[in-house]
């Protein structure tokens, strides 16, 4: 896969497929029942939401009117630096945690025990030490795992450094998802330059799995399958027991995202009576207007579980356009991801495309507002812009 048509035709089915299906087709199967004409609008929603993201991604120039100024930085120093950063961050992390999740897993915790330790390792830091979280966020949501993929490209003699110690530091916190944000990317690196593609998912979708088993087994959270009770609930329902980790994982991966978007739909009918918050939900945003930030996330979070002082309930970028900003706000966002995601194309970099999935991964749990200024896209699209690497010695700004 070379040619940008390609990567078009590829990025427009991997979002039908993946927010078309779960969030389009899934609410009007199975949730019509229970949550009634809910289940109808976010599948609404999630049209309109693929045809803005098409037009932004399919339609406009091929080319730039505009000359773009460039900065032409040198990879090798440039890496290292970024690396560094993410270094000592880390390890001034696992220094000052109270506990290692991975470590406390190897000494016989239990499942329960396993989350507050988890809760402990970043979020419920006070002081100077709240920053480590944003800071370690900034570096390796986008920018540290582009570097990782380019030091593939480029046979950087130490690119399996990189990626053996962001592997080390991902299972540290036995956090699940964390590692997806180097899996994703090396995923679609191996799927873009492998010809015989059939078999590279079969193989590499085994080798992700295998991945996930493990994280679920010493984070052990198998530990709550099979418990009394099981399959009372059916399985597209918040309740529902898994039987084995392989159902747990298509599970999570599809109903809890599902209910979810359907649940803050509710929320915001049945407590804010569908009155659009205007930015409200993001802390930028909010500073910006001078309005005082609504914790959104968290009501939902509440609604599920009953709440607690760092609980929020993960919703895709779709219901968070919606609930601040209407179909407009949808279409908006959308559209805007679509644009995105089409600068990137046009750079032809196959290191800068491979973290696309990665974002629209993120895209489908998480607001767009939070994923660019909060986890650091910004400075990944920033760089797409107006940065290049090479491996001279020079740094300088070149007009193209």
């Amino acid at each position: 896969m070379s040619t940008n048509k390609n990567y078009y035709a590829f990025f427009s089915w991997f979002f039908i497929l993946s927010f078309g299906v779960a969030y389009g087709v899934l609410p009007v199967m199975y949730f019509v029942e229970e949550y009634k004409e809910l289940a109808g609008l976010l599948s609404t929603l999630t049209v309109v939401a693929v045809i803005f993201y098409i037009i932004g991604l399919r339609f406009g120039s091929s080319t730039s009117k505009l000359k773009e100024s460039f900065f032409y930085f040198n990879f090798n120093k440039f890496s290292i630096l970024i690396f560094a950063l993410y270094l000592i961050t880390m390890l001034i992390i696992l220094i000052t945690a109270s506990n290692i999740p991975i470590i406390e897993s190897l000494r016989g915790a239990d499942v329960y025990e396993l989350m507050i330790f988890r809760e402990m390792f970043l979020k419920e830091r006070e002081g100077w030490e709240s920053l480590l979280a944003y800071l370690i966020t900034i570096i390796d949501s986008a920018i540290l795992p582009y570097l990782i993929i380019e030091s593939f490209l480029r046979k950087y003699r130490l690119r399996y450094i990189f990626l053996g110690i962001f592997l080390l530091y991902s299972i540290s916190f036995l956090e699940k998802a964390y590692i997806f944000k180097i899996i994703l990317p090396l995923f679609a690196l191996f799927y873009f330059i492998t010809q015989n593609k059939v078999k590279f998912l079969a193989i590499a979708g085994s080798a992700i799995f295998l991945m996930v088993f493990f994280m679920f087994a010493v984070s052990k959270s198998d530990d709550n399958l099979q418990m009394e009770g099981a399959y009372i609930d059916p399985f597209f329902s918040m309740f529902y027991r898994p039987q084995n980790v392989s159902e747990a994982i298509l599970w999570r991966t599809l109903v809890i995202p599902v209910i979810t978007a359907l649940d803050a739909l509710e929320v915001f009918k049945n407590h804010f009576f569908n009155e659009f918050f205007y930015g409200r939900t993001s802390s930028l945003i909010a500073t910006i207007s001078g309005q005082e930030r609504l914790n959104f996330e968290r009501w939902v979070y509440q609604s599920q579980f009953g709440g607690s002082e760092t609980g929020n309930a993960n919703q895709t970028y779709i219901l968070e356009a919606f609930i601040n900003f209407g179909y407009a706000g949808v279409a908006f966002f959308s559209l805007i991801i679509g644009r995105l995601v089409r600068m990137v194309i046009k750079t032809k970099n196959l290191a800068l495309i491979a973290i696309v999935p990665l974002f629209l991964y993120n895209l489908f749990s998480s607001g767009l507002i939070g994923n660019l200024f909060s986890n650091g896209f910004i400075l990944y699209f920033l760089l797409v812009k107006f940065v290049r690497l090479r491996d001279d010695h020079k740094v300088q700004i070149k007009k193209r």
